[in-house]
């Protein structure tokens, strides 16, 4: 019984050895060719991606002045309300002195700070 088998592309039975299909080579300039190819290739995703990453990076900056502008606005409307309640507490604090008419007193005991009064 006679029997053939496919191997590696070559046709072989069972008594012979079959060797693997032939391969062309290529010259030193197919090579050399194919490098500067896939040089080129790695070079334009590494300027897409350095480019991707600064769009990022300018995209992150900008959220972080964002954050930055806003908190800004809430530590100057905080000093605002504070400022304002400082003042009516000083204006509250003068009527009391001066209806006792030693306000030059109290303040240079405090050394002129009028957060303490009252």
């Amino acid at each position: 019984m006679y029997h053939k088998y496919n191997i590696g592309g070559v046709r072989a039975t069972p008594n012979t050895t079959a060797s693997p299909p032939l391969t062309t080579t290529k010259t030193l300039g197919q090579n050399s060719a194919r490098k500067s190819r896939l040089c080129a290739a790695s070079n334009a995703a590494a300027r897409r991606l350095s480019k991707e990453l600064e769009s990022e990076k300018q995209v992150a900056r900008e959220d972080a002045w964002a954050k930055v502008s806003i908190l800004e606005l809430e530590i100057n409307a905080a000093m605002r309300d504070l400022d304002f309640e400082r003042r009516r507490e000083v204006k509250r604090c003068q009527g009391k002195t001066y209806a006792s008419g030693n306000t030059t007193d109290i303040l240079f005991h405090y050394g002129g700070d009028t957060s303490t009064l009252c």
